[in-house]
C-alpha cells in the first residue's frame, strides 16, 4: 500500500521519478511521484499528533493555577503543525477540529497579544470561529453545559441520530480541553466499570463508551482507564464529529424567555478562571438547555456535618501515593472512597473506611 511506504523506498522512488523526469518520460516520472503524494493524507496525520504533543502541554500548563498562562507565541509551533496538516491534506477533519478548539481557547486567553498570531496563513473559514458562534447566531437550537461524558456523548447524539446541525447547537466548557474533570482525577485513580470492545456477554457495545461505535478499550487499550486516558478518547470523539464547543466559559444564569409550547432561554455566561480578566463573552439565545456539568467539580462545602471543613475532598488530591500523611480516615465506602482506601493501603499507610452498613 501506498501509505505504508517507508523513507527508503520514498527516496528510490523519488530517484527514478527524476530520471524519468530528464530522460522526458513525463507521464512516467508523473506516475512515480503520484505515489510518493499518495502519502500525504499520512503525513497530514503525523502532523496533528505532533500538533496535539506541542498543545496539550500548553493546555495543562493553563488549567494549573499554580503556574502562570502560557504566552500567545508558546501555540505558534502547534499552530503550525495543524496549518501543515491541513495542507497536506484539506479533508482532515481531525487537523480542522483541533485548530479550532486551539484558535478559541487562544482568542479568549490572551486577547491583548493578537497581533502576534493572527497573521498566519491559516484559512479562518477552516477554524470554525467556534469562539465565536454564540455571538454570530443568536437563536440556537441547543445549548449543552459541559464537555465531559455527558456533554460529549448528548452532543453526538444530537449530532447523528437526531440530526441537529452544528451550527445550531453550541457545548458550553468552562476548562479548555474536553472531560477536563476526568483530567483532575488523582493519578491512580481508574474506572470500575470495566472497558470490553464488544462484550459477548452483555451483548453490547463498551460499558464506558458513549457513543456507538467507539470503545475507550479499543482507544487506550486498558480495561480500567484513567480518568486522563478517559479524557483523550471524550476529546478524541469530540474532535471526530466536529462538536462545536467554546472552551473557558462558565454559565452564570439561565433565564426562561418563552411561553408554553415555545420553549426560549437566555444563557449568560462569563470567562472561567482559565481566562484573563479582559476576556468578554456575550450571552446567547436557545430554545433547549443541557445541564451536562457532573458533580465532581462541586464537592458540598458546607450541611454536611460537624468538622467537614476539616477533610480533605476527593477532587482535590492529585495523587494518593504523593498525598502528605501518616494515617488517614476515609468517609464513605462507595467507589471513590474505596478508590482512595486502596491506593492508600498500597503506600503502606494505616487507612479506616468510615461507611454506612449495607441495607
Amino acid at each position: 500500500a501506498v501509505d505504508s511506504l517507508m523513507p527508503s523506498e520514498l527516496d528510490q522512488l523519488l530517484d527514478h521519478a527524476e530520471h524519468l523526469l530528464r530522460s522526458k518520460d513525463y507521464a512516467g516520472a508523473a506516475t512515480a511521484t503520484g505515489a510518493v503524494l499518495g502519502n500525504l493524507s499520512s503525513l497530514s496525520r503525523a502532523a496533528v499528533v505532533r500538533g496535539n504533543a506541542l498543545l496539550f502541554p500548553l493546555m495543562d500548563q493553563i488549567m494549573d493555577s499554580s503556574r502562570d498562562n502560557p504566552g500567545r507565541a508558546a501555540f505558534q509551533e502547534a499552530r503550525g503543525m495543524f496549518e501543515l496538516a491541513l495542507r497536506l491534506d484539506p479533508e482532515n477533519a481531525t487537523a480542522r477540529i483541533e485548530a479550532m478548539n486551539m484558535q478559541s481557547v487562544i482568542e479568549m486567553l490572551l486577547p491583548a497579544d493578537l497581533q502576534e498570531i493572527h497573521h498566519s496563513t491559516f484559512d479562518d473559514n477552516a477554524l470554525g470561529k467556534t469562539a465565536q458562534i454564540a455571538q454570530d447566531n443568536d437563536n440556537l437550537d441547543v445549548v449543552i453545559v459541559g464537555a465531559g461524558a455527558s456533554g460529549v456523548g448528548v452532543g453526538v447524539m444530537l449530532m447523528t441520530h437526531f440530526g441537529i446541525d452544528r451550527n445550531r447547537m453550541l457545548i458550553m466548557e468552562r476548562g479548555a480541553r474536553v472531560g477536563e474533570s476526568f483530567r483532575q482525577w488523582p493519578k491512580e485513580m481508574r474506572f470500575i466499570s470495566p472497558s470490553f470492545n464488544q462484550a459477548g456477554w452483555t451483548g453490547s457495545f463498551d460499558l464506558n463508551s458513549i457513543a456507538s461505535g467507539t470503545s475507550p478499550a479499543t482507544f487506550v487499550l486498558e480495561e480500567h482507564p484513567t480518568g486522563e486516558q478517559y479524557a483523550n478518547y471524550l476529546e478524541t470523539v469530540a474532535n471526530d464529529i466536529q462538536l462545536p464547543i467554546q472552551f473557558c466559559t462558565d454559565v452564570t444564569q439561565i433565564c426562561p424567555l418563552g411561553v408554553p409550547g415555545h420553549p426560549r432561554f437566555n444563557v449568560h455566561v462569563k470567562p472561567s478562571q482559565v481566562s484573563p480578566a479582559s476576556a468578554t463573552l456575550a450571552s446567547v439565545h436557545c430554545k433547549f438547555v443541557i445541564w451536562a456539568a457532573g458533580e465532581f467539580q462541586y464537592p458540598k462545602q458546607s450541611g454536611g456535618f460537624q468538622g467537614m471543613e476539616l477533610c480533605r475532598h476527593n477532587s482535590t488530591v492529585q495523587s494518593w501515593a504523593e498525598l502528605p500523611g501518616d494515617e488517614f480516615v476515609v468517609i464513605g465506602g462507595y467507589e471513590s472512597g474505596i478508590d482512595a482506601a486502596v491506593h492508600l493501603a498500597r503506600t503502606k499507610r494505616p487507612v479506616t473506611v468510615l461507611a454506612q452498613p449495607m441495607l
